[in-house]
Formats: C-alpha cells, sequence, structure tokens
C-alpha cells in the first residue's frame, strides 16, 4: 500500500496516455485522495491507541505494515 501522496506522484508520473495532467485534474485526484488520508490517519489514531505502553512501536509496525507491506 503506499501512502495517499504517493499514490498521487505516481497518478502524475504515469500521465493520461502521455498527456500532460491539468491542474484541475491534479486538484480533483488529490482532493479525492484527503478522503483516503483521513481514514489512514483515523486507523493509525485507533491502532495506537489500543497499545499505549507500546505505542512507538506499534506505530512504526502499523506504517511498515501498511505502506510497506512488510511485517517486520
Amino acid at each position: 500500500m503506499q501512502t495517499p501522496l504517493m499514490e498521487l506522484i505516481e497518478w502524475i508520473k504515469n500521465g493520461d496516455d502521455g498527456l500532460l495532467w491539468t491542474q484541475q485534474d491534479i486538484t480533483e485526484k488529490a482532493t479525492e485522495l484527503l478522503e483516503k488520508e483521513k481514514e489512514v490517519i483515523m486507523d493509525a489514531y485507533w491502532d495506537g491507541g489500543q497499545d499505549m505502553p507500546t505505542m512507538a512501536s506499534t506505530v512504526y509496525d502499523y506504517f511498515t505494515k501498511t505502506f510497506t507491506g512488510k511485517n517486520d
């Protein structure tokens, strides 16, 4: 899984069949990804809040698992 910002960058790089994106296109995509970012932040809050004594490692594990797909 990628962060919403990573997804936006990838989307911009891939273009629309080689065409450049307009400012409106990018704004619409970024606005769409804001909802996903909100969900990710809420998930991180709830996940971190469930394990207060080891919060630092839980947050790190959450980020690693969610955005890299690794479970270390």
